[in-house]
């Protein structure tokens, strides 16, 4: 007998009542606080970019003559960024054997739907909070030199292991997908994760699986790779704010190199100092700059640094608590370090996407998330949520995300490095 189609719309009602779409989201604001804590407009409409003016410069019509003032008079200078709309999917799969079966058992389907839904979703919510943190590319990690080793290679910060699971389909590029690229030739599946020493193992020899492969290589889940022109992959706050000073390559339609600052951030390199001190020191040099970030974002390794620094000097007026305003039932806890700027103090919070030995002092007010339509969404245009797998014996549903990051005054934040 088939599966017909009473059962899977039942299954699929399930599926939408076991694991409702804000159930997803709420998962992903408290997995990912920056995320959480930035507006989201759903203003991606059209022709998928989305226009973000920035001023980089204001009038100088000032004299000690009024002559001279006039002489002197120049118009604001605005930039353009035409941010382009970023795309990806989730599929999630239960087999009709597993459907069949549990016709006369339905807690068996359920307990199926539940397990596959929440893996799909631990998955898009790792790969977008790597991408959120990111540069444009996607790209998950690195090889280290020497790293390669038969079926296994090594990962230049063994950090950076938090992002693979086995049987991950990879690739490898000599680039880290942030200009137009192609990737090696091949592709790698992941057999097993040594989550201690950063070693990824591979089903079969690294030059095998991608007879190119060298090392320094950087690796991408296949198909989230930037440097196919086919791919639209989220730039994240890393793109907006890069770690050196922009070049003239055009960054959405602008050349940032005319004003690295203001169109592309402030950074500092505390070389290693005591991480509460330095930390202290960047928010000065933000200050000088006219501009007072609030909101600091760490690795959790860095933030147990800091936290640790502030030991028993801390006091329960350092704690610092933030809410989500889009879901205000999720708040986020932090600490608060002095600044040298009207505000005072700047808020820290830890989260697992920003790479570790950076932190990024930000003003939230200068971000968004531009979405088309909700960020996640259940493809079911059609009234259909389970959809038969063109190619195996199984039944799929599918998750959509259509968006991209977006900041209008890149200058009022910093990436701060050598933590």
């Amino acid at each position: 007998m088939s599966v017909g189609t009473a059962d899977l719309t039942s299954v699929g009602n399930a599926l939408k009542k076991l694991y409702p779409i804000d159930e997803a989201k709420a998962a992903l604001y408290e997995a990912v606080p920056l995320y959480g804590m930035i507006e989201k407009k759903d203003v991606f409409e059209g022709d998928g970019t989305y226009n973000i003016t920035v001023q980089s410069s204001g009038q100088y019509g000032i004299g000690t003559t009024m002559q001279g003032a006039i002489q002197n008079r120049t118009s604001n200078d605005y930039s353009r960024f035409a941010v382009t709309r970023a795309r990806m999917y989730g599929v999630g799969r239960i087999s009709r054997e597993a459907i069949k079966a549990g016709r006369s058992n339905k807690g068996s389907v359920i307990r199926t739907l539940d397990r596959e839904q929440k893996a799909l979703m631990k998955s898009m919510k790792r790969i977008l909070s790597n991408l959120l943190w990111g540069g444009g590319g996607g790209a998950l990690g690195q090889l280290g030199i020497g790293s390669i080793n038969g079926n296994a290679f090594t990962l230049v910060d063994k950090r950076q292991v938090v992002w693979f699971e086995r049987n991950m389909p990879l690739i490898l590029s000599p680039t880290s997908g942030t200009v137009i690229s192609p990737a090696r030739a091949g592709q790698l599946v992941v057999s097993a994760v040594d989550r201690q020493n950063g070693i990824i193992t591979c089903t079969q020899p690294i030059t095998t699986g991608v007879p190119g492969a060298v090392d320094s290589d950087f690796v991408f889940l296949y198909s989230v790779y930037g440097g196919d022109a086919s791919n639209a992959v989220i730039t994240g706050v890393a793109g907006w704010v890069p770690d050196a000073n922009p070049n003239n390559t055009l960054f959405y339609g602008v050349d940032r190199s005319v004003d690295p600052t203001r169109l592309g951030g402030l950074r500092y390199n505390i070389n290693r100092a005591p991480i509460e001190e330095g930390l202290q020191a960047a928010l000065g040099v933000a200050a000088i700059e006219g501009q007072a970030p609030s909101t600091g974002f760490m690795n959790p390794y860095d933030y147990t640094r800091l936290t640790t620094s502030i030991g028993s000097q801390r006091m329960l007026s350092q704690v610092a608590s933030k809410t989500s305003p889009d879901m205000p039932s999720i708040g986020y806890k932090g600490v608060k370090i002095i600044a040298p700027n009207d505000g005072g103090e700047c808020e820290f919070y830890p989260d697992h996407g920003v790479p570790a030995g950076h932190a990024y002092l930000l003003d939230l007010s200068s971000w968004e998330l531009a979405t088309l339509g909700d960020m996640l969404e259940y493809v079911d245009d059609d009234g259909v949520v389970i959809l038969r797998s063109p190619n195996s014996d199984e039944f799929e549903w599918r998750i959509g995300a259509y968006g991209n990051l977006a900041c209008d005054n890149p200058g009022a934040n910093m990436v701060v490095t050598g933590l």
